[in-house]
C-alpha cells in the first residue's frame, strides 16, 4: 500500500482546520420573526440568530426565560434614548454572544444600558460589542448574578456630559458639570470571570480644550451651608477639579460582592481604570493606558489582589487601597428588621508585580498636578478620617516597579529633555501609626518622586 505523503501548505490546512473556531450556531433566526422580540418569545430558552445588518429597535429586547441565547454578527440599533438595549431578568444560562450594540452618537445619549441583567446565574457575554452607550450607567451593568463570564467584548465611548447632582447629601450639598460614564459595572456579584475585554473612551478625553468646550466642572448649585466633604471656596469660585467621574470597570457592591478574577482586560482613556469594592478579588495581568486612576480598592474591600498589571499614563493615583466611609465594624442587631450585620472592613491584601510608569504624562495631569494639595501618588495605602470606620491593616507591597519616565528624556517642543518626576512619592502611607506596622514592604523598585521614595521610612528594597 502506497504511503501518504503531505506537504507543508497541506499540514497547515489540516490543522487549522481542526483548531478554527466553529461558527456561531443557533436554532433558528430572527428575521423568521416580525420582529427580535418575537423569535425569543416564541422560542423560549433556544439560541436565536441575528443575521449581519442593522436591526433598528424602539423597546429593549427582554431575554426571561433560561437557556435562552442571542448570537451572530448582527448590529442592534437602539433609537430611544430613554430604554436599555438588551434586559436580562431572572434567567439562567443565558448566552449572549457576538452581537453588536449600538447607539447614534448625540441622538441617543440618555444614559441607559447596553446590556442589563440582574437575578441571573450562569449568565455569558462573550464577543459582544457595545458602541456610543452615553451615560453614567454603563455598556455593561450586571447585577446580582452568580457564576458569570465576561469575555472578549468591546465597550467603546461611554461617557457623556452630565450634571453630578450632590445637593441630596448634606455632607456635600452642591451639584456641577462633569463627565460621566461606566463602561463595565458589576453590582453584588459573585463567582465572575471578566476577562480579556477592552474599555475604550476616545470622544471624551479629559483635556483642557474638552473643559472648556464644555463647561466641566462648573458648580450649577452652590450650599448656603457647606458641608464637610463640600470643596472650600464654591460661593468665590463656584468650580470644581473633581469633574472627569465614572470607572471603565466597577466591581462592587453592598458587602455582597466578592470570589471573582478580573484579568486580561485593556483600559484607555478612564477616570478610574478599576474601582472595586469587593472581597476575594483578584485584578490581574491588565492594562491601564491612561487614567486618573489605575486601579482603587476600598469601602471595605478585603482579600483582594492586585498582580502583574501595567497602570500607564495615570495622572494622580497608580494604586489606592484604602478604607473608607461604607466600611464598618460588626454591627449588633437592633430589632426585628435590622439583623446583626457582620464587618465590612478593608485589608489582607496584596500589591504584587506590577510596573506604573509614565505617571503624569495622561490626558489630565494639566488639572490634576496644578490642583494644590493634589494627591500624586504612585501607590497610596489610607485610612477615612472618621474614627468610626475600621482602618486600613494588612498589606504586602512586594515586587513593583515605579518607574521615572521622564528621566530618559521625553520629546518635549520637539527635543528631547529631562523632565522632572510628576508624583510626589512612589509610596505614600496615610495610615494609623500602630497599623503601618501590619504593612509589609520588600522588593520593590521605587525611583524617588519630587518628594522622596516614602513618607516613611522605608525597610531595605
Amino acid at each position: 500500500m502506497r504511503a501518504r505523503s503531505f506537504t507543508f501548505a497541506s499540514l497547515l490546512i489540516s490543522l487549522s482546520a481542526s483548531i478554527s473556531p466553529a461558527p456561531a450556531q443557533a436554532d433558528l433566526q430572527s428575521t423568521d420573526y416580525p420582529s427580535l422580540q418575537a423569535a425569543i418569545d416564541a422560542n423560549p430558552g433556544r439560541t436565536v440568530y441575528v443575521p449581519n445588518g442593522d436591526h433598528l429597535l424602539t423597546e429593549t429586547v427582554m431575554i426571561k426565560t433560561s437557556g435562552t441565547g442571542l448570537c451572530g454578527p448582527g448590529r442592534l440599533v437602539m433609537t430611544d434614548a430613554s430604554k436599555d438595549i438588551i434586559n436580562v431578568r431572572e434567567a439562567n444560562d443565558v448566552t449572549i454572544r457576538d452581537i453588536k450594540l449600538f447607539r447614534e452618537r448625540g441622538k441617543h445619549d440618555g444614559g441607559r444600558n447596553g446590556i442589563f441583567a440582574a437575578w441571573c446565574e450562569g449568565l455569558t457575554v462573550d464577543g459582544v460589542s457595545v458602541m456610543n452607550n452615553c451615560g453614567e450607567n454603563a455598556g455593561l451593568k450586571i447585577e446580582h448574578c452568580t457564576r458569570l463570564a465576561v469575555r472578549n467584548c468591546l465597550v467603546r465611548d461611554y461617557k457623556s456630559v452630565t450634571i453630578d447632582d450632590r445637593t441630596g447629601n448634606s455632607e456635600m450639598g452642591y451639584a456641577f458639570r462633569c463627565v460621566d460614564g461606566n463602561g463595565m459595572k458589576f453590582i453584588d456579584c459573585q463567582g465572575a470571570q471578566i476577562t480579556n475585554n477592552r474599555i475604550i473612551e476616545t470622544a471624551f478625553r479629559a483635556t483642557k480644550e474638552n473643559r472648556d468646550k464644555y463647561d466641566l466642572g462648573k458648580v450649577t448649585v452652590v450650599p448656603e451651608k457647606p458641608g464637610r466633604a463640600t470643596p472650600k471656596g464654591l460661593k468665590e469660585n463656584p468650580y470644581t477639579s473633581n469633574w472627569h467621574q465614572g470607572s471603565a470597570l466597577f466591581f462592587g457592591g453592598q458587602g455582597n460582592a466578592y470570589y471573582s478574577v478580573l484579568s486580561g482586560n485593556y483600559i484607555e482613556n478612564a477616570a478610574q481604570g478599576f474601582d472595586i469594592h469587593a472581597d476575594y478579588v483578584t485584578v490581574t495581568g491588565n492594562v491601564v493606558n491612561g487614567a486618573m486612576v489605575g486601579a482603587k480598592a476600598m469601602h471595605g474591600s478585603k482579600h483582594v489582589i492586585i498582580s502583574n498589571n501595567q497602570f500607564s499614563r495615570v495622572d494622580l493615583y497608580g494604586i489606592l487601597v484604602a478604607s473608607g466611609a461604607a466600611a464598618h465594624y460588626a454591627v449588633e442587631a437592633s430589632g426585628a428588621d435590622r439583623p446583626a450585620k457582620g464587618p465590612n472592613v478593608d485589608g489582607g491584601t496584596v500589591i504584587m508585580g506590577n510596573i506604573i510608569s509614565d505617571y503624569g504624562f495622561g490626558d489630565q495631569y494639566w488639572s490634576t498636578g496644578s490642583s494644590p494639595g493634589a494627591s500624586l501618588y504612585a501607590i497610596a495605602l489610607e485610612d477615612e478620617q472618621a474614627p468610626t470606620v475600621p482602618p486600613l491593616r494588612d498589606v504586602i507591597i512586594a515586587n513593583n516597579v515605579v518607574y521615572d519616565t521622564g528621566r530618559d528624556k521625553v520629546i518635549v517642543d520637539g527635543r528631547p529633555q529631562v523632565v522632572p518626576p510628576r508624583y510626589l512619592f512612589a509610596l505614600v502611607a496615610q495610615v494609623r501609626k500602630d497599623n503601618l506596622q501590619t504593612m509589609k514592604i520588600h522588593g520593590n523598585i521605587f525611583h524617588p518622586g519630587s518628594a522622596g521614595v516614602a513618607n516613611f521610612e522605608l525597610p531595605p528594597q
